[in-house]
């Protein structure tokens, strides 16, 4: 699922981490805490990534 987020059509075009996360959330209804639970991550990690204060490290 982290995949999808960062690696969807999103990945094609220059739009920070913070922006490509809101709008997944948006488009699929997501609250941060809905989020959380369906990723397996900390709320502090989501609200980080989402003010720009985190940079997560690329999957491959």
């Amino acid at each position: 699922m982290v995949y999808q987020i960062f690696y969807s059509y999103y990945a094609s075009k220059l739009v920070d981490y913070e922006k490509r996360l809101k709008v997944y959330r948006a488009r699929h209804d997501l609250t941060q805490e809905e989020l959380v639970k369906k990723l397996g991550i900390s709320r502090q990690t989501i609200i980080a990534i989402e003010k720009g204060k985190y940079d997560p490290p690329l999957l491959g």
